[in-house]
């Protein structure tokens, strides 16, 4: 029988160490301007909401739904303005 190691390189991150990797990929910092992506369309999806702040969906969905991030939907789809994110980032970050 043959017996392989997988180097650590290999290795899946945790949940958290993914959450530091991507915040800092993304350009996340507290300074007074708070810039979280280099993308430059102006809305995003749902999908993407989660990804951003690091949660689940029913989180994301919540928040849409009790409009602590302002939105609105398409066809059903609901579309979150990128300027949204930012103003409620600032309102958690100052509680």
């Amino acid at each position: 029988m043959l017996s392989i190691s997988v180097p650590s390189v290999f290795k899946t991150p945790s949940r958290k160490e993914f959450s530091t990797n991507f915040l800092a990929s993304t350009g996340f910092n507290f300074s007074n301007e708070i810039i979280i992506y280099y993308d430059n369309s102006n809305l995003i999806t749902i999908d993407e909401l989660y990804e951003i702040l690091i949660i689940g969906k029913n989180t994301a969905y919540s928040l849409l739904k009790s409009e602590a991030i302002k939105s609105f939907k398409i066809n059903h789809i609901w579309k979150i303005p990128r300027v949204s994110i930012d103003e409620y980032i600032m309102k958690q970050v100052k509680k």
